[in-house]
């Protein structure tokens, strides 16, 4: 038993029992809602990979190029957990989506022009960047080149591949070099320095990077000449838990677009 004072100050006497099963109602409706989200509601998770990242600029204008992959799973709780017996085995799951693209970032001391570029279902990463000229070629490991055409990449023509003057050792080159005929170049985002300045159009352009957890988390930020920063890049390549917008979003971003 036990007293309930309702308004009016009338003291009324309920049976314990009742409010016992009031409880027991709610936990068995708490169960069935989670029974329901365990079997059926589904979770997502996403790992990121950056590779072949490349800086490369001139006295105007700088580019920042990085191949970069998603790899998704999308399942509910109870296949999450089932998921750790083949695990335990070393027999990883299927992955359920896939995606590379080229992130490119044109960099001039007014702002960033950002373009995620993608060539076809089954692109492969570009192994190497050389500028002849004005131009900026690529090379993904097939008999022609490429060229960055502003907003994407196009393949060369066999006519006008003839006409570029290509090192042979140069797609295979990962020298770094500052000044020659004009152009300047770094690999690998992981090797830079935690802080270093370009000039583009005699004003200092400055990049910052950090590592984390033993480079499985990588960031880019850009500090331009009026003192504004941009996050450039920011990768995590362990599988974490995103939402199914943020899950949509990395695996089906196709659009260009631009930071003033």
């Amino acid at each position: 038993m036990f007293a309930r004072v309702h308004p009016g100050h009338s003291l009324v006497i309920e049976p314990l029992n009742m409010s016992k099963k009031k409880v027991t109602q709610a936990a068995a409706l708490c169960l069935v809602v989670l029974g329901v989200l365990f079997f059926f509601w589904q979770i997502h998770l996403v790992g990121d990979s950056a590779v072949n990242g490349v800086l490369l600029w001139n006295s105007e204008e700088a580019y920042l190029f990085v191949g970069w992959g998603r790899s998704g799973y999308h399942l509910t709780g109870f296949e999450y957990l089932l998921a750790y017996i083949p695990a335990f085995f070393r027999v990883p799951r299927t992955v359920d989506d896939n995606r590379f693209s080229t992130i490119v970032a044109r960099i001039t001391p007014s702002g960033v022009e950002r373009y995620v570029t993608e060539r076809n279902q089954k692109d492969s990463p570009f192994l190497a960047y050389f500028p002849r000229g004005n131009t900026i070629y690529a090379y993904d490991g097939g008999e022609a080149l490429w060229k960055w055409v502003g907003t994407h990449f196009e393949k060369l023509s066999p006519e006008e591949q003839q006409k570029v003057d290509v090192d042979a050792k140069a797609p295979s080159s990962k020298e770094d070099y500052t000044n020659v005929n004009g152009w300047s170049l770094r690999h690998s985002p992981t090797g830079w320095p935690p802080e270093f300045e370009i000039q583009l159009q005699g004003k200092p352009v400055a990049f910052f990077t950090k590592s984390k957890h033993s480079g499985e988390e990588l960031s880019i930020e850009l500090r331009l000449p009026d003192g504004s920063s941009q996050g450039m890049l920011h990768v995590k390549h362990p599988l974490h838990f995103v939402s199914k917008s943020e899950y949509a979003r990395a695996m089906k971003w196709r659009v260009a677009y631009t930071t003033p």
